[in-house]
């Protein structure tokens, strides 16, 4: 199955929604299904990440340690039909999707 996990929050940032994709991920990539991760860019992110498509973001947004997605219009287009989703599970829905 090819499931999406599209989050605001990602390694290398520290946080439950962070460690849980990771988690999840992992999990369900070890049980045969092929995950991308949909995430900020982060400073000091892995640079060898495979399946996982970083968007530009602002970090620290308003003071906060959560980043905030730019909106670049039909940045994931290709690469989501390429994928073919069968399941999008969308951990921060009003602030990346």
């Amino acid at each position: 199955m090819n499931i999406v996990m599209a989050t605001n929050t990602y390694i290398p940032h520290v946080g439950g929604v962070a460690r849980s994709v990771a988690a999840f991920s992992a999990e369900y990539r070890r049980r045969g299904h092929r995950v991308l991760v949909v995430a900020p860019e982060f400073p000091d992110m892995p640079q060898d990440e495979v399946d996982v498509v970083r968007i530009p973001a602002i970090q620290n947004f308003n003071g906060s340690d959560f980043s905030v997605v730019l909106p670049i219009s039909g940045l994931l287009s290709e690469t989501l039909d390429e994928f073919q989703p069968e399941i999008v599970h969308s951990h921060h829905p009003y602030l990346l999707t």
